[in-house]
């Protein structure tokens, strides 16, 4: 008995170990033919196959799966109206057609009985509306039934067009950045491309992050925008489906221009690398592929032209960051700059002419055909990786600027960064526009100081739209001349747009990059931004471009000469002198203003600039009637942030002395903090000049570097000229100072602590350590104990402690000013 069982148990142990491969037995030979091979047409498809000797189906409960290839335009999941499949004769009814993904699925007539072995037949009509992929090449079906495993049937080759001339920008190029994208392309013989009916797809490869729906007013055809919903993201293949805008019309053997904004979201791969990009059509329906570079290549350039009006020669200056791999040595290094058609280059180019950082070039070929130009690094000078690069061709160089006017861009590689990059746009102002031009207001910068190698401090105003149509996550860039330092990145409380301190801060090369903050900026009619740590000015006197521009497609680049002076007049010449009706700090005040214009006669259409100090007021409306130019009123007032710029009327002609009267009634307020202040005036005649200081509230006192100011009841601290705002201001206890630990236990370079439970407070210098406790007048100095005048104490949740006992216990000397009641601490 117990034999016959394990006997028994044996031949079920053998059947259920080959069940399961009688049961997923492969279906065979099979086939599939497929009329018409034409993209865009409801198509014919004739299947066939064997099912295995385990395969039989049964009608009206067993399934046929079928698998299209990627790309496939399937109907609607299920419809009455999904008519034309036949299952060995038999027609399909529609309730037994079901789409899902790229499958169909069908439940057999029950009809149809298919035995071990049997042939089915499948024919897929036109009606039942399958279209083709749109992308041509090599594709099959695969088959599977609810008894038996998938297989695939034998291909079909789709054949196409393809486009050519096929070009890709990625800016920036740099891994793991939101990118913008410029896809250009000439379509086929048959090319042409109907609107609102067909599209264009963009494959990436798979190492780009594309995100799963992008906006269509990030995408431009030919400088048109996409129409709303005619985007969209196949994130399985990581390919672009974008249909043509109405305007556009596309024709056979024409130049097509694909703009994706970085605000699409589209993010470049993680590593360094050559990616692969795919663009085909549905007139083009051939995959053309190109390799773009990521990683090793520059920042895009900036390109600031002046003069930049149409035919002029203008002076071009190109600036952009090398790579974490880019550094160029001087002699074997090259720059290749590749200029936009209508620019008129020389076939030769003196290299006096040419600068790179400051030095003139090597050696510099160019090409009048191609608008090309080969610059060698100049001998001395070494560019290292991830470093600022500046190069100025003189106007004297004979670039001339395109015949028309427009937007433009100059392509630039190096020899080290072999991947081209295209420029930030620039603009030439053909001759219609001219006057248009010099009504924009561009953006104001203001120093706080503009004398030689002094650190100073930034303020930006420009007014809504300037930039562009900014929105939170938006990046502006603030570029500075290589003379410039900039020790680091400032820390965000440091950087401030519209009194909101940034998302995120970057420094590129001698680029700050500043990214928006959480605020809604078409609310604002001016945006300000203040920049006020680690920017030292040139150590050498001299015009200096700075530069503004966002990270919007369409946003303009912006330059300032700032002028760097020692002496801001000629030698033996008088400062301007200012003199103001009220002098307290927020009150209104009225202004005289008064100088000697040494740079010539002034006339009617020349301007004199104003430029006020930091914390100045002055209203946007600002009328002409309150101000007077030597007894005139100006011909026009333009405000921007705190600079005034006057026009001079038809009548009046300056030979010399200017006085400039502006009213009490214009309302310009004083800066809310006291200090001595100057006014920057500025004329079109090349005048250049800081006032004599005027003082606004109480004089400031210049502490030194090594000095610790602090005064009774109040919250301001002086850490040499740096000014603090504390939480709770020194008071005096028992006849004693007392100041807030934190405040100067970091003023001292000491480490402080404080216990809640204990009450006990920790002051660690170097070898020797203080410990205090709250409300008693004993503290341990090392190992030893002390009596002290006053005990520490808590005041609005925070520790007090005396002064002069903590400072002379660490080695400084403390001065009690009885008249200010400010006690001064020197390390």
């Amino acid at each position: 008995m117990v034999k016959k069982k394990a006997l028994f148990f044996s031949i079920l142990g053998v059947f259920f170990l080959l069940a399961p491969q009688i049961a997923v037995a492969s279906l065979s030979i099979a086939t599939v033919e497929v009329s018409p091979l034409q993209v865009g047409e409801p198509v014919q498809y004739t299947l066939g196959f064997y099912v295995g000797s385990s395969g039989a189906l049964e009608g009206g409960r067993d399934e046929v799966i079928i698998y299209f290839p990627e790309g496939t335009v399937l109907p609607e999941a299920r419809g009455d109206n999904l008519e034309g499949v036949f299952i060995n004769g038999v027609a399909v009814e529609p309730r037994s057609l079901y789409f899902s993904e790229r499958r169909l699925i069908i439940t057999l007539p029950s009809q149809v009985q298919v035995r071990a072995n049997d042939y089915v037949g499948i024919v897929i009509s036109p009606a039942v509306g399958i279209e083709l992929p749109r992308k041509a090449g090599s594709h099959y079906l695969e088959v599977e039934t609810s008894r038996e495993r998938r297989v695939k049937t034998n291909s079909f080759t789709i054949k196409g067009s393809q486009v050519s001339r096929l070009e890709v920008m990625l800016s920036p190029a740099a891994v793991d950045q939101f990118a913008e994208l410029e896809i250009s392309f000439r379509t086929g013989s048959q090319g042409r491309l109907v609107p609102e009916a067909d599209f264009i797809f963009v494959e990436l490869a798979p190492e780009f992050y594309l995100p799963r729906t992008i906006i269509a007013g990030d995408v431009e055809i030919n400088g048109v925008t996409a129409l709303p919903g005619s985007v969209e993201v196949d994130t399985k293949t990581n390919t672009l489906r974008i249909m043509v805008p109405p305007e556009v019309k596309i024709r056979d053997r024409e130049d097509v221009v694909i703009r994706i904004d970085s605000r699409a979201g589209i993010r470049n791969p993680r590593k360094s690398g050559t990616y692969n990009l795919g663009v085909y059509t549905s007139a083009d329906t051939v995959n053309a592929s190109i390799k773009c570079q990521v990683g090793l290549s520059i920042t895009t350039p900036v390109v600031f032209v002046n003069p930049n009006g149409a035919r002029e020669k203008g002076q071009y200056t190109i600036g952009f960051t090398t790579s974490r791999e880019g550094a160029l040595a001087a002699r074997d290094g090259r720059i290749y700059l590749e200029f936009p058609v209508g620019t008129s280059l020389p076939s030769s180019i003196s290299r006096s002419q040419v600068t790179i950082n400051g030095e003139s070039v090597r050696t510099i070929s160019t090409s009048s055909k191609n608008r090309t130009a080969t610059l060698a690094i100049p001998d001395g000078i070494y560019i290292g990786d991830e470093a600022y690069v500046n190069i100025v061709f003189k106007t004297e160089a004979g670039i001339k600027n395109p015949t028309s006017g427009g937007e433009y861009q100059i392509i630039v590689s190096t020899s080290a960064d072999q991947g081209k990059i295209k420029s930030r746009r620039y603009e030439i102002v053909g001759s219609d526009k001219v006057e248009e031009k010099i009504e924009v207001a561009e953006p104001d910068f203001q120093l706080s100081s503009y004398r030689p190698g002094e650190k100073v401090s930034l303020k930006i105003v420009f007014k809504e739209g300037a930039l562009g149509d900014l929105r939170a996550g938006d990046k502006l860039h603030v570029i500075f001349p290589v003379a410039y330092e900039i020790s680091g990145v400032p820390r965000l409380d440091e950087v401030q747009i519209n009194g909101e301190k940034p998302k995120e801060l970057e420094l590129v090369g001698q680029s700050l990059v500043i990214t928006l903050p959480d605020i809604e900026f078409r609310t604002y009619d001016l945006t300000e931004i203040k920049i006020n740590a680690g920017i030292q000015n040139p150590t050498a006197e001299g015009d200096y471009n700075l530069l503004l521009c966002s990270s919007l497609n369409n946003s303009p680049l912006y330059n300032q000469i700032i002028k760097i002076r020692e002496t801001v007049v000629g030698e033996g010449e008088e400062l301007p002198w200012v003199e103001l009706t009220a002098k307290e700090s927020g009150e209104k005040a009225g202004y005289i203003i008064f100088f000697e214009h040494t740079a010539g006669d002034l006339v009617a259409g020349d301007t004199i600039s104003l430029t006020f100090p930091t914390g100045t007021v002055v209203p946007a409306n600002l009328s002409r009637s309150w101000i007077k130019i030597n007894g005139e009123i100006p011909e026009k007032v333009n405000v921007v942030g705190n600079k005034l710029v006057l026009t001079l009327p038809e009548e009046l002609k300056i030979e010399g002395s200017v006085t400039i009267l502006i009213d009490l009634q214009a309302e310009i307020e004083n800066p809310l903090s006291g200090g001595s202040y100057c006014l920057v005036i500025e004329t079109s005649q090349g005048y250049f000049a800081l006032s004599e200081a005027y003082q606004i509230g109480e004089a400031l006192v210049e502490w030194q570097e090594n000095e610790i100011v602090f005064q009774i009841d109040s919250k301001t601290v002086y850490l040499g000229k740096t000014k603090i705002e504390l939480d709770v201001a020194p008071v005096i206890l028992e006849g004693r100072a007392a100041v807030p630990l934190r405040a100067l236990g970091d003023a001292l370079g000491a480490e402080t602590d404080y216990e809640a439970l204990t009450r006990t407070i920790k002051v660690k210098y170097q070898d020797r350590e203080l410990f205090f406790y709250i409300d008693s007048k004993l503290v341990k100095v090392n190992d030893v104990w002390k009596a002290i005048d006053v005990p520490a104490t808590l005041i609005d949740n925070r520790v007090m402690i005396p002064a002069r006992f903590v400072s002379e216990s660490f080695g400084a000397a403390v001065v009690w000013e009885e008249e200010t009641r400010r006690v001064i601490i020197t390390k």
